[in-house]
């Protein structure tokens, strides 16, 4: 049975998609059980071609995928890509996203082991909302980033619960996320997908978290969607209002 399916997106990124790519195909190689889905949505650069050159070398080739496709944003191929993912857990990693080692889903793995109701899990940040949808960010201890972090207090299997974490990088209960019917295919323009996903487990009693480890660095970029910014914006702000009316009826 294959434990994880690795969702990775990416955009111009031909000078780091190796580095980000080694650690995961070094472990498959090695015999753990997962699977990875490369998604290069947009890329004009020679991220596609350096992605099919590491990805047809790897020694469990037949497991994996490649995405290659020219969206008008990156959610539409990541909810493609979980419709083929075979993972107990699915893992949705951004190009800024940096692992040094497994351990982060071997912790992660772990935390799910005592938490049966923990649907989602991420190394990153949380949110906490009001009913007006006010936030306060919680950060995790990830490295490499110029936002003013403080250790939040986890509890003794390591996990720090809020309402809700980002699409990226997340673990994903592949039965949890089936429950509650997956990402909401109205809100594919443009992120709040994960605020939606948060929202519709904790209507079924089910948890969020963040945790750290060691082995995860976050590396700022900014290439983003295709889109331009200020559409991305409006798509966005638009997505939040229907997730708050879909969740607090207004």
């Amino acid at each position: 049975m294959i434990t994880f399916s690795y969702i990775f997106q990416i955009h111009n990124r031909e000078d780091t998609v190796q580095e980000l790519l080694a650690p995961f195909i070094e472990a498959q190689n090695n015999g753990y059980p997962s699977q990875l889905i490369v998604c290069s949505d947009g890329s004009t650069d020679k991220t596609n071609e350096k992605i099919l050159q590491v990805m047809t070398a790897v020694k469990y080739a037949e497991r994996n995928t490649v995405m290659i496709m020219f969206d008008v944003f990156e959610v539409p191929l990541t909810w493609r890509a979980i419709q083929i993912a075979e993972g107990e857990f699915i893992v949705l990693i951004q190009d800024d996203d940096y692992y040094s080692s497994m351990e982060f889903a071997d912790k992660a793995l772990a935390i799910f082991r005592q938490y049966p109701h923990l649907a989602a899990l991420s190394p990153k940040h949380g949110l906490m909302l009001d009913e007006n949808m006010n936030i306060r960010t919680i950060y995790g201890e990830y490295v490499s980033s110029d936002l003013p972090i403080s250790p939040p207090a986890y509890d003794e299997h390591g996990v720090h619960f809020v309402h809700i974490i980002d699409r990226a990088p997340m673990f994903i209960r592949r039965t949890h996320y089936d429950l509650i019917g997956g990402m909401d295919l109205d809100l594919k323009r443009a992120v709040y997908n994960d605020w939606d996903m948060c929202l519709s487990w904790a209507k079924k009693g089910l948890l969020v978290g963040i945790y750290h480890v060691d082995s995860y660095q976050f590396r700022r970029w900014h290439a983003g969607s295709i889109l331009p910014g200020a559409v991305t914006h409006i798509y966005a702000q638009e997505n939040r209002q229907k997730v708050y009316r879909k969740h607090y009826g207004r």
